[in-house]
């Protein structure tokens, strides 16, 4: 009887539903902290290129999709360092409204230390193709996959750290320990706050400050002009707008205020005129400069009185620029 009891006792083990092994099955599935040299196995890194190439060609093909996910993924997430090296590029281009692709970007690339090995600006059209297939949707995808894997990497990191101090530390303390790595993970995770370490700027050239207005309009930058309802505010606008618009060689003395303006393009979208009310603001400038409607070939007008004019939208807590920011503003 005490054999057959045995009996039926190894065979429930053998199926149990949990798993349960033998002693013996089990010393051949246990991994080891270290080899038999006493090393302990090498760990690969998680990284996916294909993922940072996709997303990194995505925005090189359309500047708009990094807005959409400047929010999710930032430099330090790239696996590759040329990718962080790029998307930092990207970035400080982008945000300032400047074009970003392998055209722009062909000496800056060609130059750089990290993506010369590469092929330089022949590795930004590989990107290209890459990320021409994807829509916003697909590049968020991309980018998610991007932190996902440098998650995995930093767990990872902080897994190999817990085993080197495991030796020394007692159980209490390992989990104090990682309590407090993963808490400041997690932190680091939700905020993406990225820093500038002020070395890696020696040996830079010093940007050099651009102005509509010398020094009260950044070129590039929002400037906010405030004032009371019936001002003069979209007078004062229309104005700068005509004042650049002018050739200076035709029109050396053309300032605004009495201050120079920087000759450039512009586009006026008002939302609170229609153009008959802009036409007849522009006939009272036209006779104070001294110019005509065909000197005004840099200004487009967009009056918008009495139709939507969303720019932004929220979706998802993400800032999302609308069609008509695509329309206004290219």
């Amino acid at each position: 009887m005490a054999d057959d009891l045995a009996r039926r006792f190894q065979t429930r083990v053998d199926r149990s539903p949990y798993g349960i092994q033998r002693p013996d099955e089990c010393e051949r599935t246990v991994t080891l902290l270290r080899t038999s040299d006493g090393a302990r196995p090498v760990y690969i890194l998680r990284l996916n290129q294909e993922a940072e190439q996709g997303l990194l060609g995505a925005i090189l093909c359309d500047n708009r999709y990094f807005h959409r996910i400047a929010g999710i993924v930032s430099e330090r997430q790239f696996g590759i360092g040329a990718h962080a090296r790029l998307w930092t590029e990207l970035a400080r281009r982008v945000t300032v409204g400047s074009l970003a692709n392998p055209v722009t970007l062909k000496a800056w690339a060609d130059s750089d230390e990290a993506l010369k090995p590469l092929g330089g600006a022949g590795y930004l059209v590989q990107l290209v193709k890459f990320g021409s297939s994807l829509d916003g949707s697909g590049a968020e995808d991309y980018a998610r996959i991007v932190v996902d894997a440098a998650e995995h990497r930093t767990v990872m990191q902080i897994a190999r750290e817990l085993l080197d101090r495991s030796e020394t530390l007692s159980g209490a303390e390992m989990r104090a320990w990682l309590e407090n790595e993963l808490s400041e993970f997690g932190t680091q995770s939700a905020a993406q706050f990225d820093g500038i370490d002020p070395r890696t700027l020696e040996g830079l050239p010093v940007p050099v400050r651009e102005f509509i207005v010398t020094p009260w309009i950044p070129k590039r930058r929002a400037t906010g002009l405030y004032g009371i309802g019936g001002a003069g505010k979209s007078t004062l606008m229309q104005m700068l707008c005509t004042s650049c618009a002018l050739d200076p060689i035709k029109f050396p003395h053309a300032n605004w205020l009495e201050l120079p303006v920087r000759h450039c393009r512009s586009v006026l979208l008002f939302a609170e005129d229609d153009v008959d009310e802009m036409h007849a603001r522009q006939d009272e400038i036209n006779r104070a400069y001294g110019c005509t409607y065909d000197d005004l070939g840099a200004m487009l007008w967009l009056p918008r009185l009495g139709t939507d004019v969303t720019l932004m939208k929220f979706e998802g807590g993400q800032a999302v620029r609308t069609h008509h920011f695509s329309n206004c503003c290219g």
